[in-house]
Order: C-alpha cells, then sequence, then structure tokens
C-alpha cells in the first residue's frame, strides 16, 4: 500500500502508479486554490460595494455545487437598523443589492473555477450570528467535475 501525506491529511491508496500522487496532490491544491479565490473574490466585491467586507468567509465546492459562507461585515447604518428593531429592513436591501450584483457574485464563481454558472441564490440570516449564504450551481462543461470538499 502506498501512503502519502497531504498536509495533515493523509491518504492511503492500493499502490498507486507512478506519478498518481502528485497528480492528487495537485488536484487538492488547485481545489485549494479555487476555494480561496471564490472566498477573497466574494469578500472584495462586496467591501468595494458596501465599503467594508465580511469578517470571516469559508467556501466549499463539490460536484456542481458552490457555497460561501460570509460572516459580519454589515455597516453602521445596517447595524443602527438592526439594534433599533428594523433588522427586516436590512435583509429587504441586501437581498435587492444582491439580485443587483448577481452576475458579478456569478464571475467570481466563473473565473475561480473556470465553469459556467448555472443558478445562484443567496440568503441573509441575521441571528444567531450574521451570515450570507451564496449557493452557485455550475455546468458540468469547462474544468472536470471535482469530489474533495475541503472548506478554505
Amino acid at each position: 500500500m502506498a501512503r502519502v501525506e497531504v498536509g495533515a491529511d493523509v491518504m492511503v491508496g492500493d499502490d498507486s502508479p507512478p506519478g498518481q500522487a502528485e497528480d492528487e496532490a495537485t488536484a487538492r491544491r488547485r481545489h485549494g486554490e479555487e476555494l480561496t479565490a471564490i472566498s477573497d473574490g466574494l469578500v472584495a466585491l462586496l467591501k468595494e460595494y458596501y465599503g467594508r467586507g465580511p469578517t470571516q468567509a469559508k467556501s466549499y465546492y463539490q460536484d456542481d455545487l458552490v457555497v460561501c459562507i460570509l460572516r459580519g461585515g454589515y455597516t453602521q447604518v445596517e447595524q443602527t437598523l438592526r439594534d433599533g428593531g428594523r433588522g427586516s429592513a436590512v435583509i429587504e436591501q441586501r437581498m435587492k443589492f444582491q439580485e443587483l450584483m448577481r452576475e458579478r457574485f456569478e464571475a467570481v464563481i466563473e473565473k475561480a473555477t473556470g465553469r459556467d454558472v448555472i443558478g445562484f441564490m443567496s440568503g441573509n440570516q441575521q441571528e444567531p450570528r450574521d451570515r450570507i449564504i451564496s449557493p452557485g450551481w455550475g455546468s458540468r462543461s469547462g474544468s472536470a467535475t471535482r469530489n474533495a470538499s475541503r472548506p478554505t
């Protein structure tokens, strides 16, 4: 049995052909780069348009599904509205903004994955712990389907 260590994970294979371990390591590294590009791209986009971006972001990419969970990043005005019991106005405004920005959000995912986005949804949650969740669905055209689901 071949045993190959990649980062903190250990993969065990059945006498892999030469080069297969490197191919798997390369694919995992590329997948991590895609996840980082998605998280960083969405944070940068929100920061550009809101004046500040989320304080945390984590992306997942499995088969044809991309999900990015963003936390924090409310503006002072939005926080004041939330504190004053008008959180629904903040969610409504953010949802309208996300509808207008849909193509830009999709472009971030398409650039990172090399695949067309064929569906997009976005949701906001204020309690507990404010979050924006943006899933997108990719087509099978473009790069091959990847099965690694490693968060960044």
